[in-house]
């Protein structure tokens, strides 16, 4: 166990974790084992399809009787659809960047780092860690901070320019793959609710669904700083 306190989404903790992070980073690229944990997990964690999306709807359609999870999704189908359809245009442009790919954390949020006196103490839960694209971290890691507490998008929006700024001080990282950031946060994003959609609706899985309101929220905000 370590001790300390979880973040609280202050400036200095931001820039702390920022520069954390590229520190690991730098480390995890020297790591050249090929590392895969969970590969069933990979069959279900992808961007859900917008055929997908229907089918699931007609589903919850059909059932007699509907449960509060299945009444949020259908209230949330058309934003969905809309940011699916906006994702896969993107990507056309986003894959055409070269990404710098080596192992990644891969689930690097708040809850996932500890912090004594305002530096981080320790990062956390490795369990998903692969190896992928370096802007997937970022990306999600960045986002995740900066999001924290707030909806306010202009709060959001500063603390990813102070994460990104304080991150390419002590790791690279391309103007060409920055410029992607928010691309490859909404990719992570629909991955997760890919995940827990499947499990949910196609292997009858719940344990995850508690996690569904958080990325909506998250897409919601995202999307909005897209514009």
């Amino acid at each position: 166990y370590y001790d300390g306190k979880p973040y609280n989404g202050t400036t200095i903790q931001l820039k702390n974790a920022a520069r954390e992070i590229a520190a690991l980073h730098k480390v995890l690229d020297k790591v050249k084992i090929k590392y895969s944990y969970r590969t069933d997990i990979n069959l279900y964690y992808k961007v859900i399809t917008r055929k997908e999306l229907d089918q699931i709807n007609k589903q919850i359609n059909k059932k007699s009787t509907k449960d509060d999870f299945d009444s949020q999704l259908k209230k949330d189908m058309t934003f969905l659809l809309n940011i699916l359809r906006k994702h896969e245009e993107n990507g056309k442009k986003a894959f055409r960047v070269k990404y710098k790919m080596q192992l990644i954390h891969r689930d690097i949020h708040p809850d996932n780092m500890i912090f004594e006196k305002n530096n981080v103490a320790a990062i956390i839960d490795f369990v998903g860690m692969r190896k992928s694209r370096l802007i997937e971290d970022i990306a999600f890691a960045c986002f995740r901070l900066s999001a924290y507490k707030t909806r306010d998008i202009n709060l959001v929006q500063r603390r990813v320019k102070i994460f990104i700024d304080t991150y390419t001080k002590y790791n690279h990282i391309s103007e060409d793959e920055i410029l992607y950031l928010n691309y490859f946060f909404i990719h992570e994003m629909l991955s997760k609710l890919g995940y827990i959609l499947r499990k949910r609706y196609f292997q009858s899985y719940n344990l995850w669904d508690i996690d569904y309101n958080m990325i909506i929220e998250h897409l919601r905000i995202a999307e909005k700083i897209s514009h």
